[in-house]
């Protein structure tokens, strides 16, 4: 059975050396996955930034634009007897701006809300959107990252198929200046966001690490 871990694509759809042409079409499937999601993401960067009050394209802009970095990964959760205390990727928030996934039928995704765990059920054609960590830094705040986890089933194998938006590395990323005032300081500073990376993952404890 092929297995890809992990895809890495820019926006010009351009593979990583892992992928690997010969099985039957699914380089064609992955790009037009990838090309679907990058349009409903820039939309939905467009109403978020049309909710604060900026213009359509300021997150977009934000995140560099056409040289944002899209990331695909496809997770394999398999399925254990004992699926309650067993955790397919640990409690994390993501280190991008945002998440999209389209769910599974097999249940697992769990989000963090008002000191309790939520299931996020499975709902046909909906996609699962997730704000991370550079989307609340960019808005001040105003968004907030989504604390989430990925649970085992116990019959059945589960698989995601996560689509990741992200600064470039070596990007600045911080609260917009039209999100701040002397009423409203930035609440966060503005880091390369390599840097920001670096410094999340160093305070991480080992027991902690997302395993994607």
């Amino acid at each position: 059975m092929f297995y890809v871990k992990k895809i890495l694509l820019n926006l010009n759809i351009k593979f990583s050396s892992i992928y690997i042409l010969e099985y039957g079409g699914i380089r064609e499937v992955t790009e037009e996955y990838t090309n679907h999601m990058k349009r409903l993401t820039e939309k939905i960067l467009g109403w978020l930034s049309e909710g604060l009050g900026l213009p359509r394209v300021a997150l977009t802009q934000s995140m560099g634009g056409d040289t944002a970095e899209y990331v695909l990964r496809i997770n394999f959760y398999p399925p254990t007897q004992h699926s309650e205390l067993t955790i397919g990727a640990a409690a994390h928030s993501d280190m991008g701006a945002i998440a999209l996934l389209v769910p599974s039928e097999v249940p697992g995704l769990q989000a963090f809300k008002d000191e309790q765990w939520y299931d996020l059920n499975y709902v046909n054609s909906a996609v699962v959107v997730i704000i991370g960590d550079q989307l609340m830094r960019m808005t001040n705040g105003r968004f907030k990252n989504v604390f989430h986890r990925a649970k085992t089933d116990r019959e059945r194998l589960r698989i995601s198929w996560p689509v990741f938006v992200a600064p470039r590395d070596d990007m600045s990323v911080g609260p917009l200046p039209e999100l701040t005032g002397d009423e409203n300081p930035p609440k966060f500073e503005t880091l390369i966001y390599k840097d920001y990376i670096d410094q999340k993952i160093k305070g991480w404890a080992l027991e902690d690490l997302p395993v994607y």
